[in-house]
């Protein structure tokens, strides 16, 4: 059967090697600070004893800003995780009252704390007054067993490319209430409710032209993983750009949809539950996807040994899968959405419905 590409028959020790190459690359990229124990306790029981309370610390009177609520109280050995959680909750409330004396409001604010397995919660929140006035939240989450406090990227490889797919598509379906959206980083506040990953949003910073704080929902349970090694791989010889290609069938089936190959058109399908979802023809940069758009990508499909490979891109672009590459081999994660977005305003501390 003819080749569309020429390929070289690298080795397995060439491939993991051009992978440990791409995996040092993206180590190697500028990472967000995360405010963690230098020397997280290394035990398995929990390091906050009943998880106790104390009063939200106050602002000066002259700022006439009042916080309401409580926040946890650790109760470890670590004196450094000690100093660490309250140098952090006071620099969130010294956030609060420097945006409060800017704007020359009279507001409350209020901490909200959140039990969820190992991880304990806490939102600072000013609330939005007027339409002039910006409804902030600040957050700290805390491993209760390891004794860090973490960032989203601790949950998933890939959660800020989920998340982001995530309001994006249900953005798409109704552009016209949203703000401009580019996306959120390792730094964007959140904290978790249960099951569910919340994700908050500022006055006017998600939908247009609404005061108060809006939260997206996001259920962790949701969230699949999947690893491929490098027998599910290849990588383009140095004239295509060394392209990762991953066999298309291995991570289609494996998320469970269902690919079909058309022998006469040299046609590849992707279905889901029946649907059609996507579709291919080997040897064309044309990849075709739900709503009829056609997309280009670095390379075209190929054929090796009888199976369809696809670059990357394929799942970062069009399927929302985000990939990671490492040297243990490529990472692919899905989320499996069953609801639409679910942006509520809190008014004064109350959910808007």
């Amino acid at each position: 059967m003819k080749i569309i590409h020429k390929i070289k028959n690298l080795p397995i020790k060439g491939i993991l090697s051009a992978l440990l190459v791409a995996a040092l690359f993206v180590v190697s990229l500028p990472a967000p600070i995360a405010l963690s124990a230098a020397n997280p306790t290394p035990i398995a029981t929990r390091i906050f004893d009943g998880i106790d309370t104390k009063d939200a610390p106050q602002s000066p009177a002259t700022s006439g800003m009042k916080i309401t609520g409580k926040i946890p109280v650790a109760q470890t050995t670590s004196s450094q995780l000690n100093a660490e959680l309250e140098e952090r909750w006071t620099a969130q409330r010294n956030a609060f009252i420097q945006n409060h004396m800017a704007g020359a409001l009279s507001m409350n604010s209020s901490v909200e704390r959140f039990v969820s397995g190992q991880y304990v919660s806490v939102a600072f929140i000013k609330e939005a007054v007027s339409l002039s006035t910006t409804a902030t939240i600040s957050t700290t989450v805390i491993d209760t067993i390891t004794g860090n406090i973490i960032t989203l990227t601790d949950f998933n490889v890939n959660i800020l490319q989920l998340i982001n797919n995530h309001i994006n598509n249900q953005i798409a379906a109704r552009p016209h209430s949203f703000s401009n959206f580019s996306g959120i980083d390792a730094n964007h506040p959140f904290y978790l409710d249960g099951d569910r990953l919340v994700i908050p949003f500022g006055s006017g910073e998600l939908i247009s032209n609404e005061r108060g704080i809006h939260r997206i929902e996001f259920s962790i349970n949701n969230i699949e993983d999947e690893q491929f090694s490098s027998n599910h791989f290849r990588v383009l010889e140095p004239s295509q750009y060394s392209t990762i290609m991953i066999r298309l069938s291995d991570v289609m089936e494996r998320f469970g949809y269902t690919v079909i190959w058309e022998g006469e058109t040299r046609t590849v399908n992707i279905y889901e539950n029946d649907e059609l979802v996507s579709s291919m023809a080997i040897g064309e940069n044309a990849y075709y996807y739900r709503d009829s758009t056609v997309r280009e990508l670095e390379v075209a499909p190929i054929l090796y040994n009888n199976l369809t490979y696809v670059p990357l891109s394929f799942f970062n672009e069009l399927v929302s899968m985000p990939t990671t590459v490492s040297s243990d081999g490529v990472t692919v994660s899905r989320y499996r959405s069953t609801n639409g977005i679910s942006a509520r305003a809190v008014y004064n501390g109350f959910l808007a419905e």
